[in-house]
């Protein structure tokens, strides 16, 4: 319910300009002329728009006014931000994206019908050759295929089921090496915007009130789910639910604040990987029991997955999109790089 804030003065110009003319006999009875064409009655007129002006300023709740009452909650404006945005690179005709490094800081360029604008990488990124052909979730609740709604525009699905609960996991199934000649995977993970929950303090909770660069949301904070990140050691889909052929994988970096918003997670290389043999962790073809949605496998993926290992989100996470070799870009000024193979 909100306050209705008292007028400070609701008059108008024409009832300042009556006051002031009924004050006249009083203040100057020799003035008998009270026509419009009176030199008097102009400047009556003058001072009653003045009047109704300073009135009309004096009544509204200015931005400076609106500072200091967010002030006293301890809130403070953001300073100017440069645009920000996200690039998927793609492959072109030079072949292969495998290892190939952009550091942070490299140039890009926005051509929009001839408005050219000029971007720059927020962090150093390696790119993958691998494709993200196949993601399911698997809940208490069965399991969902959720590949056609990962490639579709405009489509969304929970990652971790309707309730998220502890030992949900979203399962990411890739045809080629996703760390080939290369020692990192950066997974760009898009929220429906509708879905996130704003950031906050939690009571005594430490708070960082400095916008991060990957979110619009106010601030960071540390939340009570947690998530970890395993990568299949086992050929067969016999033990899938055997926690014995998954082996934790490097998180290095979580931009998504365990599924609390849009971000990028960055996994390190799992270490029993031998770049130069075949991966010991390919998928062969084959079918995934257990309950729910009996999942065909056709192809020799290679499977990551994120476990919920402690549940607690207040709403759980919907995602729109999973995609590799997107990089975060701003504007600014840009200066010459090298493009490098790791």
């Amino acid at each position: 319910m909100s306050l209705d804030v008292p007028r400070l003065d609701d008059r108008d110009f024409a009832v300042i300009l009556e006051d002031a003319r009924k004050r006249i006999p009083v203040y100057a009875p020799e003035w008998t002329d009270h026509n419009v064409h009176d030199p008097g009655v102009t400047f009556l007129e003058l001072f009653a728009w003045l009047a109704e002006s300073y009135g009309y300023q004096l009544d509204q709740v200015t931005d400076a006014h609106r500072r200091k009452f967010l002030g006293l909650l301890g809130t403070r404006p953001r300073s100017p931000q440069p645009a920000a945005g996200r690039v998927q690179v793609t492959r072109g005709a030079e072949g292969s994206l495998a290892g190939t490094h952009l550091p942070a800081g490299t140039p890009v360029l926005a051509d929009d019908d001839g408005s050219i604008a000029w971007f720059r990488t927020v962090r150093e990124t390696t790119l993958t050759a691998a494709t993200l052909d196949r993601v399911v979730s698997d809940t208490r609740d069965g399991r969902s295929d959720d590949t056609l709604a990962n490639e579709t525009p405009g489509l969304s699905y929970p990652a971790f089921g309707p309730e998220a609960d502890a030992e949900s996991a979203l399962y990411l199934g890739f045809s080629g090496d996703p760390f080939a000649n290369a020692d990192s995977l950066s997974v760009s993970v898009s929220l429906a915007e509708d879905a996130l929950v704003s950031s906050g303090p939690h009571d005594e909770e430490p708070f960082d009130e400095s916008p991060d660069t990957e979110s619009d949301s106010s601030g960071t904070f540390d939340p009570s789910v947690a998530v970890r990140w395993e990568y299949c050691i086992e050929p067969g889909y016999e033990a899938w639910y055997d926690p014995d052929v998954w082996a934790p994988i490097p998180l290095r970096d979580d931009g998504t604040n365990a599924f609390y918003r849009s971000g990028t997670v960055v996994l390190g290389k799992p270490p029993e990987v031998d770049p130069d043999e075949s991966p010991a962790w390919v998928g062969q073809p084959g079918t995934v029991g257990g309950p729910g949605l009996v999942l065909d496998i056709d192809e020799p993926y290679r499977w990551l997955r994120c476990v919920v290992v402690r549940d607690g989100h207040e709403i759980p996470p919907v995602v729109e999109a999973l995609r590799l070799n997107v990089v975060d870009v701003t504007h600014g000024r840009v200066r010459r790089v090298t493009f490098t193979r790791a």
